[in-house]
């Protein structure tokens, strides 16, 4: 028992709780140290996690390095236009005198690297003139005008809508170029749209499946990647790139075009990979249209030579057996054997159980049009004659097809101010036509129009494009329609005999080369073509010749001002050694586009010709300052140098 009493046992109690309470506070205190350590370390670790994990921090990764380098590439496209390197890409670039555009000649080949083709020179108003009436032409080479652009459709119309139009300036501004298709001629008619055009007028479709970007290319079966390619190739680092390639190896080259390439790329329309030609054509007609939709549009459909040009290229069918080949081959030659004989009736007989074994090969068709045609059935022999062009296995005519398509595109957008005009039609009914089915008459060969066909073209545009003038753009025709003569046509422009001879002569050295070389009948075709430019020459006679040069003179007085006129002027004063005069013609030609390298060439040599020495070796070191590579100057300027620094021969005693 114990002698404590339960007041002391208490106080016990107590001193023993108050003996320990120091080690309890610490503790306790310890533990709230520790937990706000670990609410301070968890707040931190929340606050120190990235707020995107996962795929979301991917993307925020991805977006920030697209951002910064498009911000970088910016700032370098930017800069390297500030620092002046690389060139204009637009179609029209300012010219020396101020508010004048002119085409750009580099504008293709920016985009498509290797090219050399160029627009043909041309100068307009970036702010139109009051009363002015505007219009462009779009196309290709048929629609440029070959092989001589200034007697081209466009120059016809032009003459036609003045004297319909007479209180108005009339402009028709011919963009159209050899050499490319479609896919160039949507993005011309954009930088078109913004100098406020009154009427667009497309005739397109010759080089869609042989031109760039055909069928068997990567970027004709991905066409969305052309615009990409071209804006990438004429931006200032591509060009800067691309001036590195240069450097180190020479840019890349179109392929040369021989005969070789052309029997190694032929392909048939059924071809899967053709498809792709009419859909991109679909395409970039519409968008013609839409970039021209402020104005009207005139489409065309393109007609072409069914009677007088054969195909370029034949090929079979791909499901065409060993066995069957050798079959349709004996029929075929059993069909030109009687062809031969005149016997036509017996070689259509033959020609169509070869049709009946394949009907793909271009040729069969031409030979059964030509036998139709020769006993007067002319439904048929149209009928063949057009599925010879379109069996074409070297397409450079515009097929069914196409121009189905443009009719298509012309009909889908009624109410839109886009309209048809049906070249084909007029020209198969036009008086010149003598059966209802195109030739020589309106060609020169393929595609390329004679003066003849294109004032026939010129004339069925002529009422469609008045129409839309008044109904669309209020502007006010004369009272009736007025057509000048084909007569009064050639005065204005001065198309001569001279030059009838001179285009002829042009179009027989092109058909002289690839790829008309494997066509039906192509020696004798040749011939033909001779024999018409001897016919003409034969006419020639210093009557001729003064008519000529009357022609000319009265056309210049009337049109002082057309550069153009002057200039095919000066090819014939300087071909028959006139060169004081043709001097004074290029004078003005030189003026109104100094840094045409053609033009001022032909200026120096008129010089030369005419003794101004001094004054010819001026022109020939500016050719050089335009282009210090370009040989011929260099060549010339030593001959001229040469000729100043020696001295006169001495007279001989008689």
């Amino acid at each position: 028992m114990s002698n404590s009493s339960p007041k002391s046992r208490k106080r016990g109690k107590s001193k023993s709780r108050k003996g320990s309470g120091p080690r309890l506070n610490r503790a306790s205190k310890s533990k709230k140290e520790s937990k706000q350590k670990s609410r301070t370390r968890q707040r931190g670790e929340r606050e120190m996690r990235p707020l995107f994990t996962g795929w979301s921090g991917w993307y925020l990764r991805v977006g920030v390095a697209i951002t910064a380098s498009v911000f970088f590439i910016a700032v370098l496209e930017f800069g390297l236009f500030i620092g002046g390197i690389g060139h204009a890409s637009d179609f029209f670039v300012p010219t020396q005198d101020k508010g004048v555009l002119t085409t750009n000649k580099r504008y293709v080949g920016l985009r498509h690297l290797g090219s050399i083709v160029r627009p043909h020179p041309i100068r307009v108003s970036q702010v139109k003139p009051s009363g002015t009436i505007r219009i462009f032409i779009f196309g290709e080479s048929a629609a440029m005008g070959t092989p001589d652009p200034y007697f081209g459709f466009g120059k016809i119309l032009k003459d036609m809508l003045e004297k319909n139009f007479p209180n108005n300036r009339v402009e028709v501004i011919n963009v159209a170029m050899r050499g490319i298709n479609s896919h160039f001629i949507g993005s011309i008619s954009r930088d078109c749209a913004k100098l406020n055009p009154d009427l667009f007028i497309v005739y397109m479709g010759n080089n869609e499946a042989c031109g760039q970007y055909g069928p068997e290319s990567f970027l004709g079966q991905h066409s969305a990647l052309i615009p990409v390619v071209h804006r990438v190739n004429r931006s200032r680092i591509g060009q800067l790139l691309n001036s590195g390639i240069q450097k180190n190896g020479g840019p890349p080259q179109e392929k040369t075009q021989s005969m070789e390439y052309f029997r190694e790329h032929k392909i048939l329309p059924d071809d899967p990979k053709s498809q792709a030609v009419f859909s991109n054509y679909r395409d970039n007609l519409k968008q013609i249209c839409e970039n021209g939709d402020r104005a009207g549009v005139l489409v065309l459909t393109v007609a072409a030579n069914l009677r007088d040009f054969p195909p370029l290229g034949s090929m079979h069918g791909n499901d065409l057996t060993g066995q069957q080949l050798q079959e349709w081959e004996s029929i075929y030659r059993e069909g030109v054997e009687y062809e031969n004989k005149k016997d036509a009736e017996e070689a259509i007989a033959s020609y169509l159980e070869a049709t009946a074994i394949d009907d793909h090969y271009a040729e069969l068709h031409f030979r059964l049009g030509r036998c139709y045609l020769a006993i007067g059935k002319l439904k048929e022999a149209r009928n063949h004659f057009i599925l010879a062009r379109d069996w074409d296995a070297i397409q450079f005519r515009t097929s069914s097809r196409l121009n189905e398509i443009a009719r298509e595109v012309a009909a889908g957008n009624t109410g839109k101010k886009v309209y048809l005009v049906d070249t084909e039609k007029a020209i198969a009914e036009s008086e010149l036509c003598r059966d209802g089915i195109g030739g020589s008459e309106f060609f020169y060969d393929h595609v390329h129009f004679s003066f003849d066909g294109d004032y026939e073209l010129a004339k069925a545009i002529l009422p469609e494009a008045i129409g839309v003038l008044k109904q669309d753009r209020g502007l006010s025709p004369a009272k009736s329609l007025v057509i000048p003569s084909r007569s009064e046509c050639a005065k204005r422009l001065a198309f001569t005999p001279w030059d009838e001879i001179n285009c002829r002569a042009g179009v027989a050295d092109m058909t002289a080369r690839p790829p008309f070389l494997d066509q039906l009948d192509h020696e004798l075709s040749q011939s033909h073509i001779q024999d018409k430019i001897k016919q003409f020459m034969s006419g020639i006679d210093q009557s001729t010749i003064d008519t000529v040069f009357q022609t000319y003179d009265n056309a210049i007085n009337a049109h002082s001002d057309d550069w153009n006129l002057r200039y095919n002027y000066s090819r014939l004063l300087y071909t028959v050694k006139r060169y004081g005069e043709t001097a004074r013609q290029m004078e003005y030609v030189v003026t109104t586009f100094p840094s045409e390298i053609s033009f001022r060439m032909l200026y120096a040599h008129a010089l030369l010709g005419s003794s101004s020495i001094e004054q010819a070796i001026s022109h020939y070191r500016k050719v050089l300052e335009y282009d210090a590579s370009y040989k011929p100057a260099q060549q010339a300027l030593d001959r001229a140098l040469q000729i100043k620094n020696t001295p006169p021969s001495p007279m001989l005693p008689r």
